[in-house]
């Protein structure tokens, strides 16, 4: 149904299909290949990418509440997918009630996946600052467990 409206698109290698940020302009279903989504800070680092499968439909989010992209999406070579615009997408959902279910279910899909990235990214967050406190206590307790390593040498200060 969604395929229908939507247009055909052969991607060239490495197109940006569109940037976090931008107006949301459309809902992307793959049909063939691969697409990297990425997400960045502020300063343009990558946070993460994500390689989307054939089947996938990206674009929802934003498109449905007129949010900018939260994420980037590059077409990686040998991608064929259909593009369905932002208005045909709103214009199906009126006409078709129940594709709204099936939009409900891939948003819970992504809130999932996006909360078990953020649970694993503060896990190992977690466990490496636990890491390093358990290193700095164990070196605090070597100094002064070891008095040759302590200034104490009872002498006060030198002039």
């Amino acid at each position: 149904m969604l395929s229908a409206r939507a247009h055909a698109h052969l991607c060239s290698t490495d197109e940006t299909l569109f940037r976090q940020g931008q107006s949301p302009e459309a809902v992307y279903l793959l049909d063939q290949g691969q697409v990297t989504l990425t997400a960045d800070t502020v300063g343009q680092e990558c946070v993460f990418a994500l390689q989307s499968q054939p089947g996938s439909i990206f674009g929802l989010p934003g498109v449905l509440s007129n949010a900018p992209y939260s994420l980037t999406a590059i077409a990686r070579s040998g991608t064929r997918l259909h593009i369905l615009s932002r208005g045909d997408f709103h214009q199906l959902l009126t006409e078709h009630p129940e594709l709204s279910f099936q939009a409900l279910r891939i948003l819970a899909a992504e809130v999932h996946s996006a909360r078990h990235i953020l649970q694993s990214a503060l896990t190992d967050e977690v466990l490496a600052h636990r890491a390093a406190r358990k290193r700095a206590s164990r070196t605090t307790r070597s100094v002064s467990s070891n008095p040759a390593s302590s200034d104490h040498s009872g002498s006060g200060p030198r002039a």
